[in-house]
């Protein structure tokens, strides 16, 4: 592993000091509950201990990586993001033949699964990234990034910064999306901002951070699911300021977006998943049988299924991030590094639900990243898919017989 992914990983580490845990709405959880936190074997870690852990971690993720974390070479995300800002306003926005011929310019190398198929949105947010030279853009947008999982790690102040810090060192998934220069570690970073606004009662902020995830708007499928069950309308309100604000970009920059994109979105699958096999969700689970697009609507099928109780009866800093994991299994584009986005709900399941702990932080293990990143094509997405979908089944009905939880209290009449 280079330099730069040590000082971003001990970097993590620099807010050491034990935090109290913030319990979900203190006024609706008992005195007689209050022993559901993270108090187990892995609460007595001691800071030394944490930290050799964490080091161990990023050891094992830089004999595999390497200088892949940092380098510069070759195609990376951020090159299709950049090609698309370059694009943007013109009918090639989406153009297969396009994007390749502008990648060997800036690269040197062509890849053809590269191609950009965000909204034009996102092209718009990219642009000032071509204002500089390509290299020089993609290394403020690495830096960028390592500064994200920082900010993430100090906000998620649900459980101890050094559990947070542990999860990060040894995953797999997220090494990955450094290696490729994506844009999860920025989308963890607002989902954590989202929960953060939320404890403080604002409830409008916390939904403005959830509308700026709309880059992977993918993974927010079942966001409306908990809006409109428990009303949040606030949440939903601030939601859909970026919301609106997106489409209008969209219609701005690129008027004719939306039959140039309905093209983009049926492009060839060696444009859109070149790894299918290794993707964290029911598409790549059903790959092998040859029908992808079945395991996709069973899979939204069980989703709601388990997420209609967890939605109905947990508290949003529950429910939210347990939407999340959904939207990551059901989606049919989802890379492996996308699983980063299920840290939180991971995190907040170990901690509020000791009987599910090993299970959570089994699913937070490199064991996990391992499956579907090394292992048995298919097979290793589908014990991913089983794995999360059990672990949202368990909550949802743990739920819906727990009597500390004020179902009633937690949604906008919280705040009233």
């Amino acid at each position: 592993m280079s330099t730069k992914m040590t000082h971003s990983s001990v970097g993590i580490l620099a807010d050491q000091t034990p935090r109290e845990s913030t319990d979900l709405a203190p006024e609706r959880v008992s005195p007689a509950n209050e022993d559901t936190r993270l108090t187990g074997p892995g609460a007595r870690l001691s800071r030394r201990v944490s930290l050799i852990l964490c080091l161990c971690g990023i050891a094992v993720i830089a004999s595999v990586w390497r200088t892949n974390l940092v380098t510069l070479q070759g195609v990376h995300d951020f090159t299709g993001f950049f090609i698309g800002a370059r694009l943007l306003g013109t009918p090639n926005l989406y153009d297969i033949p396009a994007n390749l011929a502008m990648q060997k310019a800036l690269t040197g190398y062509t890849l053809p699964n590269i191609i950009f198929v965000r909204p034009p949105f996102w092209a718009f947010v990219i642009k000032p990234f071509t204002f500089v030279d390509y290299h020089v853009a993609l290394t403020v947008w690495k830096l960028m990034m390592f500064g994200a999982l920082f900010a993430f790690s100090v906000s998620f102040s649900f459980v101890s910064t050094r559990y947070v810090a542990l999860a990060l060192c040894w995953s797999m998934p997220l090494a990955n999306a450094f290696s490729t220069s994506n844009d999860a570690p920025l989308t963890l970073l607002f989902l954590g901002l989202s929960l953060a606004a939320w404890t403080k009662k604002k409830p409008v902020l916390s939904g403005i951070f959830l509308g700026l995830c709309l880059a992977k708007f993918h993974f927010l499928l079942f966001l409306p699911l908990l809006f409109l069950q428990r009303k949040y309308l606030r949440v939903m309100a601030g939601f859909c300021i970026p919301g609106l604000l997106a489409i209008l970009v969209n219609f701005l920059v690129q008027p004719a977006w939306m039959s140039l994109y309905w093209k983009a979105l049926n492009m060839p699958q060696e444009n859109m998943n070149s790894a299918a096999g290794y993707m964290p969700n029911f598409y790549s689970a059903f790959f092998g049988t040859g029908h992808p697009g079945y395991g996709v609507a069973l899979g939204i099928l069980l989703a709601t299924i388990g997420l209609w109780s967890v939605t109905r009866r947990m508290p949003f800093e529950l429910a939210m991030p347990l939407c999340i994991v959904g939207g990551v299994l059901v989606a049919p584009h989802t890379n492996n590094f996308d699983s980063i986005l299920t840290i939180p709900a991971f995190l907040m399941v170990a901690q509020y639900h000791p009987a599910l702990r090993f299970p959570a932080i089994l699913m937070l293990s490199p064991a996990s990243g391992f499956l579907y990143i090394f292992g048995p094509a298919y097979w290793g997405s589908a014990a991913f898919v089983a794995l999360s979908m059990w672990i949202v089944y368990r909550v949802g009905r743990e739920q819906m017989t727990a009597p500390h939880i004020d179902g009633d209290n937690c949604g906008d009449k919280a705040y009233e």
